[in-house]
């Protein structure tokens, strides 16, 4: 399987809410997606709840101290190199209910 789209969701202490973003992007349709997830120095649990899923659509990357979603996304983008992103999917995990 050849990813087609990536879905970044940036996270900050969201442990309680983390699982029903993901579990939203896997009750898609279209299964051809990885799902990157940036932590922003989460200081919950969040991390452990990540990894007890076991999906490699799952990327999960944490840094060390928060700096807020859109340094973390632009952090992680330098840290792979990426300078353009044609297509992008961002599904912030305090919307899911």
């Amino acid at each position: 399987m050849s990813v087609k789209f990536s879905i970044i969701i940036p996270t900050y202490n969201r442990a309680d809410r983390i699982l029903s973003s993901i579990q939203s992007a896997f009750d898609q349709h279209y299964s051809d997606f990885e799902i990157i997830i940036i932590d922003d120095g989460s200081a919950d649990n969040t991390e452990q709840v990540i990894s007890s899923i076991q999906d490699p659509r799952i990327k999960y990357f944490k840094k060390k101290m928060k700096s807020g979603p859109s340094r973390a996304i632009l952090a992680f983008c330098r840290l792979l190199g990426i300078t353009s992103l044609f297509w992008i999917a961002m599904m912030n995990c305090i919307l899911i209910t």
